[in-house]
């Protein structure tokens, strides 16, 4: 049941992805594959103990992938999907793009923008600082109305090379996921490579835009930051959902080291229906635990 990335593998990748000159140079970092089956196995018992799914990708700023686990299956966006409406969105330089909030109705979560009048006049810049400092589903819902949709975004996701992310719905019904639903998924190896993907094919001032609102986030200052080095750097989003089928979680991220150096996370966590979310953080943290140590184990 353990998966380890071969040689082979690599190269494949990183002829397919196109990103970077260096990718397949012979300064990709090397992971000892006994480090990163250790680092599986404490995974999988994670998995065992909690009676949960664990999805899990990592790679470096050469897109190489370091550890992984269930990394091709698919799981619920939830709100992570505002991190890449928020990168669309400063990538085609919409920020001072003004509409009146009434174009997207009140919904549940809305703390910045749930109140206002319906005629009050918001930039998409505005809407993304809200949705990504706050999770606030109206600034989402927004953001969507003002740029085409879900459908506008996952036709964003594959010139991006994802031909597999997709979104569907707005906020909150993205949040729920059936049994079989196929709908507002992700895989994290495809979430982790967007997010390296976006943090290379973004303008300079465009990043910029985007990460200041990611480290911005007050809604996930308890998971990863706590957890990182002193000097290290966390630009994150968050998302949760709970129906009768399960209740999930998930965390994409870049961590910065106090070297420089770029990793790209994406972590999903399927846990049986009803498991309330601070169980779910403990788990969350836990295997966060398990990638910082492999991490700071790299050369």
């Amino acid at each position: 049941m353990l998966r380890v990335g071969s040689s082979c593998a690599i190269a494949i990748f990183c002829t397919a992805v196109g990103l970077l000159t260096t990718a397949c140079s012979s300064a990709l970092v090397s992971p000892s594959r006994d480090d990163m089956e250790r680092a599986q196995q404490d995974v999988l018992n994670i998995e065992r103990q909690q009676s949960v799914a664990i999805g899990l990708s990592v790679r470096n700023e050469e897109g190489q992938v370091l550890l992984e686990w269930r990394s091709r299956e698919r799981f619920p966006l939830t709100s992570t999907v505002k991190a890449l409406e928020c990168a669309r969105v400063y990538e085609l330089g919409l920020q001072e793009q003004k509409a009146p909030i009434g174009t997207a109705k009140p919904v549940p979560h809305s703390p910045v923008l749930g109140n206002l009048p319906s005629n009050a006049l918001i930039t998409l810049g505005q809407a993304c600082r809200a949705a990504l400092s706050t999770s606030d589903n109206r600034a989402a819902n927004f953001i969507f109305q003002q740029t085409g949709g879900p459908a506008a975004l996952t036709n964003w996701l594959r010139q991006l090379g994802d031909n597999t992310t997709r979104s569907d719905r707005l906020e909150p019904q993205l949040n729920l996921s059936g049994k079989t639903e196929y709908r507002d998924t992700t895989t994290p190896s495809n979430a982790s490579l967007n997010w390296l993907r976006i943090d290379h094919k973004l303008s300079k001032q465009a990043r910029s835009l985007w990460l200041n609102d990611l480290a911005s986030s007050q809604v996930s200052s308890h998971l990863l930051k706590p957890l990182v080095p002193e000097h290290w750097l966390v630009y994150d989003r968050t998302g949760a959902g709970s129906d009768a089928y399960s209740a999930t979680r998930a965390i994409h991220a870049i961590i910065v080291t106090d070297r420089g150096a770029r990793y790209y996370l994406a972590l999903h966590l399927r846990a049986e229906a009803g498991t309330d979310l601070i169980d779910r953080d403990e788990i969350c943290a836990n295997v966060l635990q398990i990638v910082l140590s492999y991490l700071k184990s790299l050369p």
